[in-house]
């Protein structure tokens, strides 16, 4: 089949959401659609699948940008790892327990140092999760309640602030693709900070559940 697939091209995506529904194995949901995606590129031939798989993974290790994305996440891993065997992580644990009382407050301090850590968006989820994890748990918050609070700051602040990893990758990104017009990459990309809705959105509502002016539902209910 040439040119476009037309609603057959939904079926790997399709495949990806009711396997990860049903395993709740993200890596797993995902490669099973990649696969599929790759047969319906090979008309169902086994041996064109695999050779397309292959083709299409040495150009994916091949990108700069997927290169330079394993390497952070392989050093963020490190990095963190170190904080927690070194007793750093406990250590700001124990600070940040003098100004920390109580259960909403710790639900608070999670979500303002994971507004503060914009960097880098991998770094922000890796590093207020484990940070804040000692001092959630003293209290008694929920891990799904703090998933929650690390998922609300992470991208989400990184998309909105233009001095992060995030900012320069979509800037980047947008000045390639001409969307820029006559501004810098920079300033193209500061002008649509404040339509990133979900991240405005997610960031804001946080508090809300913390106080809880807005109650709690699924599995941060359960917990």
């Amino acid at each position: 089949m040439e040119g476009t697939y037309g609603i057959i091209s939904l079926i790997p995506i399709i495949a990806i959401v009711v396997l990860a529904l049903i395993t709740k194995q993200t890596f797993i949901s995902i490669f099973v659609g990649v696969v599929v995606g790759f047969v319906i590129l090979a008309g169902g031939n086994p041996l064109e699948t695999f050779n397309l798989f292959l083709d299409g993974l040495y150009q994916v290790l091949m990108d700069e940008t997927t290169v330079w994305v394993l390497l952070l996440c392989a050093l963020f891993g490190s990095l963190i790892a170190l904080m927690q065997d070194s007793g750093g992580v406990l250590g700001f644990a124990n600070l940040a327990q003098r100004f920390i009382k109580g259960r909403k407050a710790s639900v608070i301090g999670a979500w303002i140092l994971g507004i503060i850590v914009f960097v880098d968006d991998y770094l922000n989820c890796l590093a207020v999760g484990a940070a804040t994890r000692p001092i959630t748990d003293k209290y008694r918050v929920s891990r799904e309640m703090l998933a929650y609070i690390v998922n609300s700051t992470g991208v989400t602040v990184c998309a909105i602030i233009p001095f992060s990893t995030w900012g320069a990758f979509m800037s980047g990104q947008m000045e390639a693709a001409g969307m820029t017009g006559e501004l810098s990459a920079f300033a193209a990309y500061t002008a649509t900070a404040p339509f990133v809705l979900y991240g405005w959105i997610a960031v804001i509502l946080v508090p809300f559940f913390a106080t809880g002016i807005l109650p709690l539902f699924g599995p941060m209910k359960e917990a």
